[in-house]
């Protein structure tokens, strides 16, 4: 599984490490820091996220959108000896737990949360639950959960 490609994405960050003048202009215009494309895929949780508080100052307050998608791959199942299917995929108490990178990457981010879109193949909870909690307990998901 070492040699999965996840689809290559363009952020902000990347963007401004092409030249002076992008980064300029990369760093001086909120608007690019409004929308999230985030990839939930094994690897990205157990490496972890980035620090939120760029993404938080660089919007320099702007409603942020949130897309959420997983990266399904066919390679999560491998077949052992006797050729039955066994899935590396987390059990739930491992999988709450890879969560958690992601739950704390975007608890600072809520406040500023305009929409969230949530393209996933699992039918865990956990990501949505506790999304939900904290939208109900501090009421800053203005838009909507999708």
């Amino acid at each position: 599984m070492s040699d999965i490609k996840l689809p290559v994405t363009a952020s902000p960050i990347q963007l401004a490490g092409v030249c002076r003048e992008w980064r300029q202009i990369i760093l001086d215009y909120p608007l690019l820091w409004s929308h999230l494309d985030l990839i939930v895929h094994r690897s990205t949780l157990d490496r972890g996220y980035m620090d939120p508080t760029i993404w938080a100052e660089r919007s320099r307050g702007s409603k942020i959108s949130i897309h959420l998608r997983e990266y399904y791959l066919f390679e999560y199942i491998e077949r052992d000896d006797d050729d039955s299917d066994t899935s590396t995929e987390y059990d739930d108490e491992e999988f709450a737990e890879a969560m958690e990178p992601l739950v704390r990457f975007l608890r600072p981010l809520m406040s500023q949360v305009e929409s969230m879109t949530l393209v996933l193949y699992w039918p865990k909870d956990y990501v949505i639950l506790a999304l939900l909690e904290y939208v109900r307990r501090t009421g800053r998901l203005t838009n909507y959960l999708r």
